[in-house]
């Protein structure tokens, strides 16, 4: 059958190619098709907040383990088609997407957190008035 394929691109004039290292080209990968049914909070950060102390303090604090969470760039966010958890925190500012169904909280970045006192005390105010 794939000797038929190729007959039918030569006839046609279209060269056929062969890829044969594929590591350059890892955008064109298939992901599995995300479930977020077992994810308590979605994290939208930058790559370097996912390992912050301070992330981690925050999460204990929320009662909510490392494995319930589901971290992601604001593109990334943008492009999910998944249903979303109660709870999403962006550290990248405020989220223009109409959600319904989620309780959106918002901080700058963990390296301008963990600097100021009164925005620490805003995302747990946040944080109590959603899970109120």
């Amino acid at each position: 059958m794939q000797h038929k394929k190729a007959l039918y691109l030569q006839e046609m004039g279209i060269t056929r190619w062969l890829l044969r290292n594929g590591q350059g080209f890892t955008y064109l990968q298939t992901k599995l098709p995300l479930v977020l049914s077992t994810c308590q909070l979605l994290i939208i950060c930058a790559e370097q907040d996912r390992v912050a102390p301070l992330l981690m303090n925050i999460l204990k604090a929320f009662n909510i383990k490392a494995e319930q969470v589901y971290y992601c760039t604001m593109s990334e966010f943008l492009q999910l088609k998944a249903d979303l958890p109660a709870l999403i925190w962006s550290t990248l500012g405020a989220i223009d997407e109409n959600i319904t169904g989620s309780h959106v909280l918002t901080s700058p970045p963990l390296s301008q957190l963990c600097l100021d006192a009164n925005k620490k005390k805003q995302l747990w105010k946040q944080y109590c008035d959603a899970t109120a």
